[in-house]
């Protein structure tokens, strides 16, 4: 059964960093902002986020549920530091829900040990609540419905796409990926569809290139596309991509 909740007219979404590994352009990593009523939900932490936070007069206190697309650095890695402060400064008393590919707890707690050798107590010291994510079955959050579907990245990282139905709107975001026959699923029907185009022309096992994403988007049934993750070689030649962008510090309505 689904989880009922409230309506939605709209996606509120900060993009707080849209960048690839390389911090690209100067810009941050990847990290989205949803926001609802009382409710803030990051889609990524990337290892810039915590300073993107406070550049938004934010902290990690504010922030209710995380939810990762894949172990990455420049996807996952501003959460030591994000729960640092939050044990260590802000003694946060409110859950913080983490949602993931499995395996979440132990690596921080080898990040962890390896940043800052005796915060041992961090994980132990916060209110947190892991849960794994399995491809294809729905998960019923407070306030969205999430569905996770595998892409082409690193094996290792565990690579997925998600979905999120916000109250009857759909969110979905590819992850980091190559061309991926889910992608298809992940984008059918969203309000929004953030895809990740690393290159323009370049190839790669494990990211898009905006030549293939261009061939392949007659399949991609969202209501509106937009591109993320770019290298230095797509900012250069943006000007030819006809996909909208996603720009650092954006604030996006659908």
């Amino acid at each position: 059964m689904v989880k009922e909740m409230i309506e939605e007219k709209e996606i509120h979404l900060k993009v707080l960093g849209c960048s690839d590994a390389f911090c690209s352009g100067g810009r941050r990593h990847t990290s989205f902002l949803l926001k609802q009523q009382n409710y803030n939900t990051l889609i990524d932490c990337g290892a810039t986020t915590p300073l993107a936070l406070k550049a938004n007069k934010m902290n990690s206190n504010d922030i209710d549920c995380i939810v990762l697309s894949h172990f990455h650095g420049d996807h996952y890695g501003g959460l030591p530091f994000l729960l640092l402060e939050a044990a260590k400064v802000l003694n946060r008393k409110k859950t913080l829900t983490l949602i993931s590919p499995p395996g979440l707890k132990q690596r921080l707690v080898v990040l962890l040990g390896a940043l800052y050798p005796g915060s041992d107590d961090v994980l132990s010291t916060l209110p947190l609540q892991f849960i794994s994510f399995e491809e294809g079955v729905e998960m019923q959050q407070e306030k969205f419905n999430l569905r996770v579907f595998k892409v082409q990245h690193t094996t290792e990282s565990q690579p997925h796409g998600v979905r999120l139905d916000i109250g009857g709107k759909v969110l979905s975001f590819s992850g980091d990926t190559a061309w991926h026959e889910n992608l298809i699923k992940i984008a059918e029907g969203a309000d929004l569809f953030i895809c990740e185009c690393n290159f323009f022309e370049h190839q790669s096992e494990h990211h898009l290139n905006y030549e293939v994403l261009k061939k392949k988007e007659n399949l991609l049934k969202a209501k509106k596309i937009m591109i993320t993750h770019l290298g230095e070689e797509m900012l250069k030649r943006i000007e030819e991509v006809h996909f909208p962008a996603l720009e650092e510090d954006q604030e996006i309505l659908v």
